[in-house]
């Protein structure tokens, strides 16, 4: 019997996609074809053009169940799992700022004065990757975001740009998954 082979250049996408963001309880998109922007609800908007796209990062520890009788562990359970989706924003917009100090996805674009909120008044956000090479759409979900990342705005000489650099953790909403993905038509999610 041969080995199944899958090396496929259709399944290493390229490019950075784009990054939305809406208040969480917002619909959720349900299949890859709900992530096109002209499917999203309107309480969706993009965060923007970022430094170096976005990084996703899901991390599951676990520990060994040892007994006195064997050297090698007999198993292993699952003890935490954790996310985090990192980005740096390049538009240094006033609702980018909002989003960066947990006051919401929606803030305003105008010259409204920002404050850092009370930590009882931050919120929680969705955010959403969607990439689209060639009419194939795919993405990830996460349900329920907050910035964890410390705040550094870096004024230098050109051609260098402020930006908003922001590490989300992503945490698990009530009855459901902290993420979900939308592969395209031929499996690919990234």
């Amino acid at each position: 019997m041969a080995v199944t082979q899958t090396r496929s250049t259709a399944e290493t996408p390229l490019g950075a996609g784009l990054l939305y963001v809406a208040a969480t309880g917002t619909t959720e998109p349900t299949t890859s074809a709900d992530l096109a922007a002209s499917s999203l609800p309107s309480a969706w908007r993009e965060v923007g053009y970022t430094e170096d796209g976005s990084v996703w990062k899901y991390d599951v520890k676990s520990e060994d169940i040892e007994v006195a009788e064997e050297l090698d562990p007999i198993g292993s359970a699952i003890t935490s799992r954790t996310g985090t989706l990192e980005f740096k924003m390049k538009q240094a917009s006033r609702r980018n700022l909002f989003l960066a100090l947990n006051s919401g996805a929606a803030g305003a674009n105008d010259g409204t004065t920002v404050e850092p909120p009370d930590p009882s008044a931050m919120v929680r956000v969705m955010l959403l990757h969607v990439s689209n090479d060639a009419g194939a759409v795919r993405g990830v979900l996460f349900r329920q975001c907050f910035n964890v990342g410390g705040l550094e705005v870096d004024w230098s000489k050109a051609p260098k740009t402020p930006l908003l650099p922001v590490m989300f953790k992503l945490e698990k909403p009530t009855s459901k998954t902290p993420w979900i993905a939308f592969p395209n038509a031929s499996g690919v999610f990234a």
